[in-house]
């Protein structure tokens, strides 16, 4: 665990380092309190999705798939949902995976 001084003179880049390091480890729980600290609700927003759908069941492939888009890599996010018989319905926020129906966070 990092401990970062909450009130310390550049608290805001090193929280902003922190959310950003925990994004990319996949570790929402850390980017949750990192982007709380910073004010960053959007992306607070996001990461609560992302919790959300984790615990909504076999959600794991599109939160790995939306991670993967927000850092841009669209054709990789593609390729994990295909891989799992993914679909996204045009035009909507839904994807179905096996069966269950999960809103998709348009950012």
């Amino acid at each position: 665990m990092v401990a970062v001084d909450r009130f310390s003179y550049d608290s805001n880049v090193m929280w902003a380092c922190l959310a950003a390091l925990a994004i990319a480890a996949g570790e929402l729980t850390t980017a949750e309190m990192a982007y709380a600290a910073i004010d960053a609700v959007d992306k607070l927003q996001f990461v609560l999705h992302l919790k959300q759908l984790q615990r909504a069941g076999p959600g794991d492939v599109v939160v790995a798939a939306e991670l993967a888009v927000y850092r841009r890599q669209v054709h990789d996010a593609e390729a994990m949902l295909l891989q799992v018989g993914t679909w996204f319905a045009r035009g909507t926020n839904t994807a179905v995976l096996a069966g269950s129906t999960y809103r998709v966070f348009v950012h």
